[in-house]
């Protein structure tokens, strides 16, 4: 079992990157993960689904909605959450390597990014660690260095 040590700013209005331990929740069987169609993505949206439906039953006017449930929906973000009257968007990104801690975004998602600033997050899914790490606030964190974009040249 890993733990992130994340660089935290000294931005007192950013709130300090979570991770959160989701062992105590269902997670998928690692080899009919493999086996399914749908993969781990599924799987890790499946995880921040139930977290959040969990996190929020008690909570009245929010809800909670996996987009790509039955079928892929090809947005930007996996999930949408409405609290306190405001939408927020949600992007999944899973991986079954517990130290793997970076991935690829879209230009659409890197456009939503931008547009919605403090209403879109990113939940990292560590499936194995059955952990998740919350990337809100990704713009201001970027020009905190807490994260940072990197670039892969794809050749044809």
């Amino acid at each position: 079992s890993s733990s992130l040590f994340i660089k935290q700013s000294n931005d007192e209005n950013l709130i300090p990157i979570e991770e959160i331990d989701v062992s105590d929740m269902i997670t998928p069987n690692l080899e009919s993960m493999q086996n399914h169609s749908h993969g781990k993505g599924y799987y890790g949206e499946q995880m921040v689904y139930r977290y959040l439906q969990k996190k929020y039953s008690s909570k009245p006017g929010v809800s909670v909605k996996w987009l790509n449930q039955d079928d892929e929906s090809h947005f930007p973000h996996d999930i949408e959450l409405i609290k306190d009257k405001k939408q927020y968007y949600i992007e999944v990104k899973s991986t079954e390597i517990n130290d793997n801690h970076m991935f690829q975004l879209s230009f659409s998602q890197i456009a939503a990014i931008l547009e919605h600033n403090t209403y879109y997050s990113i939940y990292r899914v560590y499936i194995n660690a059955k952990k998740l790490c919350v990337l809100n606030n990704i713009r201001q964190r970027l020009n905190k260095e807490e994260l940072s974009c990197t670039m892969t040249i794809n050749i044809r």
